[in-house]
Formats: C-alpha cells, structure tokens, sequence
C-alpha cells in the first residue's frame, strides 16, 4: 500500500501474491536465465539491458529447465493481463503452448 515512483526507463513485474513473486523471481535469477541473459547483453552500449532483450527470456523453457514446469503453469493458469508496453516475459503464454 505504498506509491512507487520510478524515473526514466523502468521494467517492473507485479503478482497477486508473495509467493508467485518468490517462484518467478527465483526462476528469474537461475543460472539458466542469467546465463542467458549475459549472452544479449552488451555492456558497452548506452542502454545494454532493453525490453527486446529481457521479452527473449522465456521464464516457461527456465523453469522447464529447471524441472519446474508444474509449478509454472500452475501460475501460468492465473490470468496476466497486460496494458500495452507492459513487460510479459513470457509469463502468461498461449495455452496451446502448455
């Protein structure tokens, strides 16, 4: 119940609960998924870390990776829904796709 305010480029993540933060956010800092994400980033540009890159993160194949699949799509099955220029991460995915 506290305003957040960010200033110039902010990428932010909510949830409905504590405990779906902690699942995505440890699927998030994996060795799969950091690993990853250093292979995109080139820290010598202005802006190395941008929403193209972090969109190529699919926190579906990290976690089925990681052998959490389950647990996944357990909070996959909770509706996402995203204003436009939200960040999606993959997150809420076709359910084709399961």
């Amino acid at each position: 119940d506290k305003a957040v305010i960010f200033d110039d480029t902010v990428n932010f993540l909510s949830f409905d609960s504590k405990e779906e933060a902690e699942f995505f956010y440890k699927v998030i800092i994996s060795l799969p998924a950091t690993e990853f994400l250093e292979s995109m980033i080139f820290w010598d540009e202005k802006r190395p870390i941008t929403t193209e890159i972090l969109r190529k993160l699919s926190i579906k194949k990290v976690a089925e990776e990681l052998g959490q699949l389950r647990e996944y799509q357990k909070w996959g099955q909770i509706q996402h829904e995203s204003a436009t220029s939200q960040l999606e991460l993959g997150i809420a995915e076709n359910k084709n796709q399961s």
